[in-house]
């Protein structure tokens, strides 16, 4: 239920979609753009929290920032034997 939203047919979502910046390929697992034009990136792990991952999805937000979006929420969904969501 805390997910639903991101899932709503009302936005427009990305999954998997390359950005290239300064020759390199970037492949956020979800990109979210609500109705509000606002941007939620989700991006799925398995295993436990790592600092490289945080890093990961903020250069994600740091380049969607530079293609002019403005970024709502950054969240990391660790799958294991539970779901956890992790904001970042």
């Amino acid at each position: 239920p805390e997910l639903s939203q991101y899932f709503s047919i009302d936005n427009i979502i990305y999954n998997e979609r390359d950005i290239i910046s300064k020759g390199k390929l970037f492949r956020p697992d979800r990109v979210i753009i609500d109705k509000n034009n606002l941007v939620t990136i989700l991006d799925y792990k398995t295993g436990v929290y790592n600092v490289s991952h945080a890093r990961q999805i903020e250069e994600y937000a740091f380049l969607l920032e530079e293609l002019g979006y403005s970024i709502k929420n950054r969240i990391l969904i660790y799958f294991n034997d539970t779901t956890i969501l992790k904001y970042i």
